[in-house]
Parts: C-alpha cells; sequence; structure tokens
C-alpha cells in the first residue's frame, strides 16, 4: 500500500484502469459460464426428449417386427403343410403368397427405419459426448485464466503503452481543435447571416415606406384639374424592382448560409462522435469456436474468452 501511495498520479491511473479491465474480464467469464450452463442445460432437455421420442419409436417398431414375424411363420407353416392338404395349399397360394410378399417388403421397410434410428441415435449420442468433453475444456480453460485475470497482469512493454498514450493525446487535441475552429466557423456564419437579414428586412420596409408616403399625399392631396395629369416619379417603378431583386438574392443567400450552418453543424456531431468514439473503445463479446452440428439442434457459434491487459487498437 506504501509503495502505491508513493507512485505517480498516471501509475495509480493505470493501475485503476487494469483493475477495472480484470474485474470486466472476471465478469465476461462469470456471464459466458452462466450462458453456457443455462444452454446445456436446454440442450440435455431436448435430447432427453428427443431420446424418448426415439425410443417409443423403436419399441413401436420392434412390436410391428413381432407380429410380422408371426405372420411370415404363419405363412411359413402352411406351405409345409403334408401332402394330404396340398388341396388347401393349392387353394390358398394365390392369397398367401401376394401375403408373403407383402410382408417380406413391409419387413423390409422396417428394417430400413431401424436402421435409420440407430443410426440416428449414435449421431446424437456422439454429438452429447462430444458436447461434454468441449465443455470439459472450456471449463478447464476458464480455471486457467481466472487466476491470471485475478493477479491483473500488465502488459508486457510499457514503452508501447506510453506511445499509444501520447498518439491518443495527439489525436484527442487535434480533435478538439477541429471542434473549436468549426464552432467558430458556425459563430461567424451565423453572424454574417443575421446581418444580412437585419439588412434585406431595412431593404423591404423602404419600398413600404415610399408606398404608404404615395397613399398619403394622395388622400392629403386629391386629383385636381391641375394636378390630374402630373406624371409620377420614375425612378419609383425601378426602385421598387431593384428591392425586389435584393430581396430574392439575400433570401438566396440566407438558404444557403443556413444549409452551410447545417452542415457545418452535422461535422461538428461527426467530429464529437469520432473524439469519443476513440477515447472509449466499446466493448467485443469474448468469442467459442463452434462445434459440429448435428441433427435439429442449432449449433453454438460463441466466442472464445480471452483475457488481456492491452489497451485497444495496440
Amino acid at each position: 500500500m506504501v509503495a502505491l501511495a508513493l507512485r505517480p498520479g498516471h501509475e495509480k491511473d493505470l493501475e485503476i484502469q487494469q483493475l477495472q479491465l480484470t474485474l470486466q474480464e472476471r465478469d465476461r467469464m462469470q456471464a459466458t459460464k452462466d450462458v453456457l450452463c443455462t444452454s446445456l442445460t436446454e440442450e440435455v432437455e431436448q435430447l432427453k426428449l428427443q431420446l424418448g421420442a426415439t425410443v417409443r419409436v423403436c419399441q413401436g417398431l420392434l412390436r410391428r417386427f413381432d407380429r410380422e414375424k408371426q405372420r411370415s411363420d404363419l405363412v411359413q407353416s402352411l406351405s409345409c403343410l403334408p401332402e394330404g392338404g396340398k388341396l388347401v395349399e393349392s387353394q390358398a397360394s394365390p392369397q398367401a403368397s401376394s401375403m408373403e410378399n407383402k410382408l417380406k417388403e413391409e419387413n423390409q421397410l422396417l428394417r430400413q427405419r431401424v436402421a435409420y434410428v440407430e443410426s440416428l441415435n449414435a449421431k446424437w449420442q456422439k454429438y452429447d459426448s462430444s458436447r461434454e468433453e468441449y465443455v470439459k475444456a472450456l471449463c478447464l480453460k476458464l480455471k486457467e485464466v481466472s487466476p491470471q485475470a485475478a493477479l491483473g497482469l500488465a502488459p508486457a512493454n510499457g514503452g508501447l503503452l506510453q506511445q499509444e498514450i501520447a498518439r491518443l493525446n495527439r489525436l484527442l487535441e487535434e480533435k478538439m481543435a477541429d471542434c473549436s475552429r468549426l464552432s467558430r466557423e458556425l459563430e461567424e456564419v451565423r453572424r454574417e447571416d443575421h446581418e444580412r437579414i437585419q439588412m434585406l428586412e431595412q431593404q423591404v420596409r423602404r419600398p413600404c415606406l415610399v408606398t404608404d408616403y404615395g397613399l398619403t399625399h394622395a388622400t392629403l392631396h386629391p386629383p385636381t384639374a391641375c394636378n390630374l395629369y402630373l406624371p409620377l416619379p420614375s425612378s419609383a417603378p425601378l426602385q421598387v424592382l431593384t428591392y425586389v431583386d435584393d430581396f430574392n438574392s439575400e433570401r438566396a443567400d440566407r438558404e444557403r448560409a443556413q444549409s452551410r450552418i447545417q452542415s457545418l453543424q452535422e461535422k461538428v456531431d461527426h467530429l464529437q462522435q469520432q473524439l469519443h468514439g476513440q477515447v472509449r473503445a466499446p466493448f467485443q463479446p469474448p468469442e467459442v469456436p463452434p462445434v459440429l452440428p448435428c441433427g435439429r439442434c442449432p449449433p453454438y457459434h460463441n466466442k472464445s474468452v480471452t483475457a488481456t491487459g492491452c489497451l485497444p487498437g495496440t
């Protein structure tokens, strides 16, 4: 504890990170054990049900096979009658031969089905034994990995770790500089947009003032015989058209500025997401090698459990 207290701050942080990684690794191993136990329990129950169904089918086939065997024995006993029963045999020979052929065909089918069921049962037993061996090997591997994870082994090369930390710090500073630069550009675009909007509003108010002045003048000075034929100022329509053109151009500039602001905001968000993603690496679940699937049970595509103390990306 005294040696740990005398260490520098970055070494304490590294030790805390290693302990956190060790704790996360143990949690992952425990979760993997729980998942394996649950899946194996379900698989055992399913195999028991299938084995019971196979046993029932075999028993039914065996009973049917016994009945067919009794019928074939009866036909053979009829065919072995003495000479005195030749008349009965000759009368019953067509039915007996057809029944015998039918029984032979059914007997052959039953033998094929029994052979198929036996081979299927052997495959299930082989698959069950392979799963048990795989689970035992996995448990041994977990027991071997657990002490190493509990000790919290540090990375073999500290220089590589320091280089990776320095690289990540430089990348963080670059991303933060990009974010600040884009924020300044965004503020500048917003300021220019605000100034253009104010100037546009002032230019739009001027034709309204001219129109109001014309209406007021016409109200205060109604047309008389003297001023009825006085021409309007020739510059008023041109000024109105100029204001309209300026309004349209300023509106287009405003739309372009708004799209530029939106693109800059999206770029800032993207850079912030990249920054958070590189500072805090995502968790990847462990892998377990798949086994050979057989029958109707789906194969297990788990991931192997590894315990490393290195940072992601090194």
